[in-house]
């Protein structure tokens, strides 16, 4: 999972055979437009850059949605659509709320106004106060 779901892919795909046999004109037009914006994605040493592929988004979803149109009508595979689409949910939802604030909390710099206000008040007790942390300035000013 990244910048979209797993199960887009399926879609996507689904969406440009579907294209190919049905829309070729329509097909040749998505499949250009997604090589040229992505293009200056591809050109620059910062991959995957997102700002970059944002153009990207419109044949992937022209191409996804048609995948789920022509999917949609067989009543199983709409089941399955739909739980898998639910699932992907879920695990973003899960991954935000549970896994993100344990894996990247030193990148909120949760504690670290506390300390700065405790070593402030302690100032005047000592010479001299080291710390492993580099602090953001705007903590010092406090």
């Amino acid at each position: 999972m990244g910048i979209f779901y797993l199960v887009d892919a399926l879609t996507v795909f689904t969406g440009g055979l579907f294209l190919v046999r049905e829309k070729l004109r329509l097909a040749i037009f998505l499949f250009l437009m997604l090589i040229i914006t992505l293009l200056p994605a591809s050109l620059t040493f910062l991959t995957p850059s997102a700002h970059r592929s944002f153009l990207s988004i419109l044949p992937v979803i022209i191409l996804a949605a048609v995948g789920v149109t022509s999917l949609w009508k067989n009543r199983w595979i709409r089941m399955i659509l739909s739980g898998a689409y639910v699932s992907c949910f879920a695990f973003f939802l899960f991954s935000y709320f549970i896994l993100l604030p344990k894996e990247y909390a030193s990148w909120w710099d949760y504690g670290e106004k506390e300390l700065m206000q405790y070593l402030k008040s302690e100032e005047g007790n000592y010479e001299k106060i080291e710390t492993c942390l580099i602090l953001p300035y705007y903590f010092i000013k406090i």
